[in-house]
């Protein structure tokens, strides 16, 4: 598992984040969006 420091230096695993969200009941309505995973890097 290839582990990342994000844009507040936490380290994070935004993958696997996602994919446990989007397997959760918390994502039955998420539809037609785009889910970015990339630890924060658009903001540095």
């Amino acid at each position: 598992m290839v582990r990342a420091r994000g844009a507040k230096g936490r380290r994070c695993c935004p993958l696997a984040n996602s994919v446990l969200f989007l397997a959760s009941d918390q994502a039955s309505l998420t539809t037609g969006q785009t889910l970015y995973v990339e630890g924060g890097a658009t903001f540095n």
